[in-house]
């Protein structure tokens, strides 16, 4: 999200006090419309990320080379340019969405020599969750609906400052409703959607596969045992072909092409202060939230023992 717009809120936090205030505040109702927002959160361990997938970031690599250590604004550019024109040479024709639907397939494939647990053939959505979930390259990006989740992937591996985003999915869902009725009609289920967990093919070809620009909270109906722990949930974005970011930015786009979020996206830095970032890892330790519990298995308990 380009820091340079202003087109979202900032908090600075610089102790354990001004955490606890931020936390109090997305708590509280000043105003009745405050009473009608659902906060979801994601962790950065670096505080100017781009809203990037995995499969923005893969096709990145793949098409130009581009490495993890450009700057933010180089790496943007270059997907910006991937996206909009294609590969270059002979996978040019191929667009986006016609690579995702081919890693889908392969994996698809594959799939069953690790699993028997697979969803039903149909059930798109699923699928590209038991991919996020292994960490193949998909449209998914992962929220949380728990703030200190959300603060716990931020300080974990941070060796500066670092940042959490907090977004009010129930503004999103209002923007989907006003700027594209038929789709919110078919996912949303506060306005009676009759398909809310894109369990249908068809669902999932008439929301995010009309090359409408959008994002939109979604859950699969099964959730593994990491997205209950995780307190989790998925953004995805309607138009695969355009970087996350111009989706998410489309929905705050007025009439006239100006793009205010109206207080419903927060950025929440965290000082770069390694003493503040053991007292905040203390404190979500005495909260029982460390590797060990957020990721279930022996892999996870491993992990915590650093």
């Amino acid at each position: 999200m380009d820091e340079k717009r202003h087109i979202y809120s900032q908090e600075h936090i610089e102790s354990l006090n001004d955490l606890d205030r931020c936390f109090k505040q997305l708590q509280e109702t000043v105003f009745a419309e405050d009473a009608n927002k659902q906060w979801i959160f994601r962790g950065y361990k670096i505080s100017s990320p781009s809203f990037e997938t995995r499969l923005q970031r893969a096709i990145c690599r793949f098409g130009l080379n581009a490495s993890d250590e450009q700057d933010v604004e180089s790496r943007r550019s270059l997907q910006d340019k991937i996206l909009k024109e294609g590969l270059e040479g002979a996978d040019r024709v191929h667009s986006v969405a016609r690579i995702e639907g081919g890693l889908l397939r392969r994996f698809k494939r594959q799939c069953h020599h690790y699993t028997m647990a697979v969803p039903d053939d149909d059930n798109i959505m699923e699928w590209l969750a038991l991919m996020q979930h292994y960490g193949a390259p998909t449209r998914l990006l992962d929220w949380t609906y728990s703030f200190w989740v959300a603060v716990y992937f931020a300080v974990e591996d941070a060796e500066k400052e670092c940042a959490v985003w907090a977004l009010d999915s129930s503004w999103v869902r209002q923007r989907v409703r006003a700027k594209l009725g038929k789709i919110s009609n078919l996912i949303d289920s506060e306005y009676g959607g009759t398909d809310p967990n894109v369990t249908s093919k068809e669902t999932f070809r008439t929301a995010f596969q009309s090359n409408k620009k959008f994002v939109f909270p979604i859950n699969p109906y099964r959730l593994n045992e990491r997205l209950v722990i995780q307190q989790g949930l998925f953004l995805c974005p309607g138009d695969v072909s355009s970087s996350f970011e111009a989706n998410l930015e489309a929905l705050a786009q007025d009439n006239g092409g100006k793009k205010d979020f109206s207080g419903s996206l927060i950025k929440y830095t965290i000082k770069d202060d390694s003493q503040l970032r053991k007292q905040i890892t203390q404190r979500l330790q005495r909260m029982n939230m460390n590797r060990a519990t957020l990721f279930p298995g022996l892999d996870g308990f491993s992990q915590s023992l650093e």
